[in-house]
């Protein structure tokens, strides 16, 4: 599977039980699969991919990130 990057496409890919997007979501989360997953928790596992501990700090990282000319990716 490619990696998602888009929070939807990563929910809906949750929700069809996609193996590659549970690994994600099961990852590092010790509190993943006690509800089901939503949008906020589909955002918190790409942040958490890129070094970051809330989707809030990735948008934050991301435009300092953009202001210097440089490119961030997943960890």
């Amino acid at each position: 599977m490619r990696r998602l990057l888009s929070p939807t496409d990563l929910l809906h890919a949750l929700r069809r039980l996609d193996a590659g997007a549970l690994r994600r979501y099961y990852g590092d989360d010790s509190l993943a699969g006690m509800s089901p997953p939503g949008l906020v928790d589909a955002r918190y596992v790409i942040a958490r991919e890129y070094g970051c501990s809330s989707w809030q700090n990735l948008q934050r990282h991301s435009v300092d990130v953009a202001r210097k000319g440089a490119t961030i990716g997943p960890t």
